[in-house]
């Protein structure tokens, strides 16, 4: 049998276009969110931090992502709050909604993480914000911090069907692969509020063997360097 050969279309720019194929395989998954996502969709799934792209030219940035997004079928935008943070770097929610809304456009993410740091009313400003720039172009996914409680989850579990779980306030928000009793208790409990609202979410820097493979732990998707 001939192998099928995939033709990238072009824009009137230049610019490389997903397959009609693939593009409909795309919006059926983001509307269909909330019946979990599988890590693989006939390729590769991707996150990359904005805190590492933001680096970069605007430029030099969007060609890295064409170049992802011909084996990449899935893949998230991160906002990289946590890296810039820890590297002294500027938290510009304006000039993060900006790059994501012109990646979202290009259709090379699926997903753009928010801009989650201060209080919950500042996420829910940043989120706004994103969502202005993003519009109906990719996934705006919100992520709940456990330093905002499990009342706050169940709440935002009514509103999205995909949300992120940071780990800010357990262990400093160090990466869950410390391993620790209370990180695995923590999403122990919030899989199983989503669950009960019908919801999924993605595990940050979730490099734990034995919290991910807890059959209590019901993961959408996860992350790790």
């Amino acid at each position: 049998k001939k192998k099928k050969k995939i033709c990238m279309s072009t824009t009137e720019n230049g610019r490389r276009k997903l397959p009609k194929y693939r593009q409909k395989e795309r919006t059926k998954r983001i509307r269909h969110i909330k019946f979990s996502i599988p890590p693989t969709y006939n390729g590769c799934s991707t996150l990359f931090s904005y805190a590492y792209l933001a680096e970069m030219s605007p430029k030099k940035a969007i060609d890295y992502l064409e170049r992802n997004r011909e084996y990449s079928n899935f893949v998230i935008l991160d906002s990289g709050v946590f890296t810039m943070r820890r590297l002294g770097l500027e938290l510009d929610v304006e000039r993060y909604g900006a790059f994501a809304r012109e990646v979202s456009k290009r259709n090379l993410v699926d997903v753009v993480v928010n801009m989650d740091h201060g209080s919950h009313w500042e996420m829910r400003k940043n989120f706004g914000i994103i969502r202005k720039y993003v519009k109906d172009n990719a996934y705006v996914m919100w992520v709940h911090q456990p330093i905002h409680g499990f009342d706050s989850l169940r709440e935002i579990a009514k509103e999205f069907p995909y949300i992120g779980l940071g780990t800010f306030g357990l262990d400093n928000g160090i990466s869950a692969i410390l391993r620790t009793p209370e990180i695995h208790a923590y999403y122990k409990t919030c899989s199983k509020i989503l669950k009960d609202y019908g919801a999924t979410f993605h595990g940050f820097a979730m490099t734990a063997g034995d919290i991910l493979l807890d059959p209590d732990i019901e993961w959408g998707t996860v992350d790790s360097r």
